[in-house]
């Protein structure tokens, strides 16, 4: 999530809430993670992913290891003080690259390829549907490593976060009186939880609804251009809903809202009544 979204934002997170503790998940954050600022994830889509994963089995020839390739690259470089040997060489030999106000940007790389390989996996599948008759051990271990992790972080959510706060966050928290640190940090913790659990859901379902209309179009139960337009709405409606966290309609202003922001004067309207342009205004 984003440092900037609050706590109090979430509404499957304010359903475990204690009461006495609302205004102060106000000021709390929804990233738990140690980054010092973030304003989101890169999200690709949980499908898009899983085709993926499949493309990586049923795609032939030399681009899908440049893609691959340049996915990992990228994602090794967006590791930045984590991975120092790669990202000093980068700095010290690469021109401009200091120049990057933040290492994670180079995931554009990953955001470009991750969908490319996958829409190259679905032409493979439309040309060539016996790929995957002959082959649906390939469905399987993508969902698996996709639909399958995700069911996996809903059922053991504390098993791949050993703690939902961070460390900047502990010290904060140290601030408050000391019969409520404890209180409030099993409370946030059960809040994070549910946010994580609640992701994992809806991805799991997602994957579960693409791989689903795969095997349909196998077994010829649904055509190739229907199974495209599903696959094509399923992952506009994931991108979309999740895009709308931190991108919607509290980040614009009205028209009419910014035509209003100044009052006319008395003063203005009479020198808007002079049409000669000949005139100088003192400003007392």
């Amino acid at each position: 999530g984003s440092s900037s979204a609050r706590m109090s934002e979430n509404l499957k997170a304010m359903e475990k809430a204690r009461p006495e503790y609302r205004e102060l998940y106000k000021q709390i954050a929804q990233y738990w993670g140690e980054q010092p600022w973030t304003a989101g994830p890169v999200y690709v889509g949980a499908f898009v992913l899983m085709l993926f994963i499949l493309g990586l089995f049923i795609v032939k020839g030399p681009v899908k290891w440049a893609l691959l390739a340049g996915t990992l690259f990228s994602i090794l470089l967006s590791w930045g003080k984590n991975f120092m040997p790669l990202t000093d060489f980068f700095i010290d030999y690469i021109p401009m690259y200091n120049k990057f106000r933040t290492v994670s940007s180079i995931l554009v790389v990953a955001e470009f390829c991750i969908p490319l390989l996958a829409t190259l996996a679905v032409k493979e599948i439309v040309q060539k549907p016996e790929i995957l008759k002959k082959n649906m051990k390939y469905v399987g271990i993508s969902w698996a490593l996709t639909g399958g992790m995700a069911l996996l972080f809903w059922l053991l959510p504390e098993l791949f976060f050993p703690s939902y706060i961070s460390n900047f966050e502990m010290q904060q928290l140290q601030s408050l009186p000391t019969e409520h640190v404890q209180t409030v940090i099993g409370n946030l913790t059960e809040m994070r939880i549910s946010i994580f659990r609640a992701d994992a859901w809806r991805s799991f379902y997602i994957i579960l609804g693409g791989v689903l209309m795969l095997i349909a179009f196998v077994s010829g139960k649904l055509k190739a251009q229907w199974m495209v337009t599903g696959i094509l709405l399923l992952c506009l409606a994931d991108m979309w809903t999740v895009n709308k966290r931190y991108l919607n309609d509290n980040d614009f202003t009205p028209k009419s809202n910014e035509q209003q922001m100044f009052a006319q004067t008395p003063t203005d309207l009479h020198i808007l009544q002079d049409t000669t342009k000949y005139y100088r205004v003192l400003n007392m």
